[in-house]
């Protein structure tokens, strides 16, 4: 059971190496946040990054009421 979860955090680790690299690389960032009531920890660090590193964002909201 410790393997899966030192293979757990080393993928979740390995996303968001992934993310801010291609956030880095950009212009421009669109977030597509499906559920907002759903936490997505992968998503707030990479709209948090996007803040912190002055990029442009947009927020997509497509929840239909």
């Amino acid at each position: 059971m410790n393997d899966i979860h030192r293979v757990q955090d080393y993928l979740a680790d390995q996303t968001v190496s992934s993310d801010f690299t291609l956030i880095d690389q950009s212009d421009f960032v669109v977030v597509d946040y499906f559920d907002p009531e759903i936490n997505s920890s992968v998503v707030s660090n990479d709209m948090q990054y996007v803040h912190d590193n002055d990029k442009d964002d947009t927020y997509i909201d497509l929840m239909k009421g």
